[in-house]
């Protein structure tokens, strides 16, 4: 049997690709480019080849994008308001490009209305293969002591701990997903085994010890608990049903972390939430307030990337990120930036919101504490799968309302 491939099939398959390797951000065999970015430079070509489809825009598209792209050229233009003898640093390559890939993502869907779907299939897959790599011990890597003195945390090619935690989350939410609404028409056989898949990936997430997952997957079952609360007109019900499906997922996945032999080292770690590794010289909760107070140096219209350069180093004796996209969007642009890229998420979230009580579905949901946390403690606006989510949310939205002018059921 013949296997057409057109141009059509071969941008497919690199966002296929693109998701999958979005676990495998820190794999770098060249020294390079990690395997992440390469794809994402072939997809980027790939869909090049069809610029009238990737690069168009509707009015709806516009809704969403438009208050991020005029923080982005705010952000541009106070950054060279600030220049400074220290750093003239005004744009972000690595935000460009994922802002680019968004677009396209969200583009791409017109071409194949489940192509974002299938996106994500790809990335709980390249989950599934990252916990089969960790248990066999290839590419896994073992943390040096933390500020707490904790030993044996589990990463994956030196993989921020956090990060590499929440991208395997992200793809057992995925799995959850396609268990209870299987949009993809999965075969039997292909579910259970993503099914049987799902206690080696949480086993890989424990191993990480990162207190952020293991709260992050409970948060996925309660927004879609909230979203249920609040679509449902019959409360009692909805909370009955909610809960009790709640305690049914939720205590396999509490059963399997006290059996890890890393639960103790976790629960180490969730008692001193807030406490002396937080408050640290080099601590979140340090870095936090120092940068809170700096964004009074200007609190309006923000320093751009050379003014927070110039502030940070002035302040901390070196220039470091805020791990946290809200400080670093206000240290960035102040109020008003600040005001267009809540707009931004605001509208995002909703449609999410909107996807689950009209359409009944669940991913958008249960996908937002994981934009959320890599929003809320990491650096969000540079994370691909941070970007990934955001696009699916939308070109999942566009699909299901219908609201592309070229889309063709």
């Amino acid at each position: 049997m013949k296997i057409k491939i057109d141009r059509l099939t071969i941008q497919n398959f690199f966002l296929y690709l693109y998701f999958f390797s979005i676990n495998y951000e820190n794999f770098n065999p060249t020294g390079y480019f990690s395997l992440a970015k390469l794809a994402g430079i072939i997809y980027v070509i790939s869909a090049i080849l069809s610029t009238r489809i990737f690069l168009s825009l509707n009015r709806l598209q516009l809704y969403f994008y438009w208050p991020f792209l005029i923080f982005v050229l705010y952000l541009t233009l106070i950054s060279l308001i600030n220049f400074n003898d220290f750093s003239n640093r005004f744009v972000d390559i690595a935000l460009i490009q994922n802002l680019l890939i968004f677009m396209f993502l969200i583009n791409h869907v017109k071409k194949d209305y489940l192509v974002l779907e299938k996106g994500m299939l790809a990335l709980a897959i390249g989950s599934v293969s990252v916990s089969i790599l960790l248990f066999l011990g290839i590419g896994a890597t073992e943390m040096p002591e933390d500020s707490l003195g904790l030993v044996n945390r589990k990463g994956f090619f030196n993989a921020g701990l956090n990060e590499i935690a929440l991208k395997l989350s992200a793809g057992l939410v995925v799995i959850v997903s396609i268990l209870f609404e299987n949009t993809l028409k999965i075969n039997k056989l292909m579910r259970y085994f993503l099914f049987l898949c799902i206690p080696l990936i949480i086993i890989s997430v424990f191993n990480t010890a990162s207190r952020t997952a293991f709260l992050i997957l409970p948060l996925c079952g309660l927004t879609w608990f909230g979203f249920k609360l609040l679509a449902t007109d019959n409360k009692l019900y909805a909370m009955a049903l909610g809960l009790f499906i709640f305690a049914l997922a939720f205590s396999p996945l509490y059963f399997i972390a006290t059996q890890l032999e890393n639960f103790e080292l976790l629960a180490a770690r969730l008692q001193d939430t807030g406490g002396v590794g937080d408050n640290s010289e080099v601590g979140r909760l340090t870095l936090w307030l120092g940068f809170f107070s700096l964004i009074f140096e200007n609190p309006i219209f923000g320093n751009g990337y050379s003014g927070f350069d110039l502030i940070t180093f002035d302040y901390f004796g070196f220039i470091e990120s805020p791990h946290n996209v809200f400080l670093e969007v206000l240290l960035y642009t102040g109020l008003i930036g600040f005001l267009f890229y809540s707009i931004f998420l605001k509208r995002i979230f909703s449609a999410s919101y909107q996807l689950f009580k009209y359409r009944n579905r669940i991913l958008p949901t249960i996908l937002i504490p994981i934009a959320f946390a890599f929003i809320f403690i990491l650096q969000g606006l540079n994370e691909k799968i941070c970007w990934l989510i955001l696009a699916y949310i939308i070109g999942t939205y566009m699909y299901s309302f219908n609201k592309f002018k070229e889309f063709k059921n």
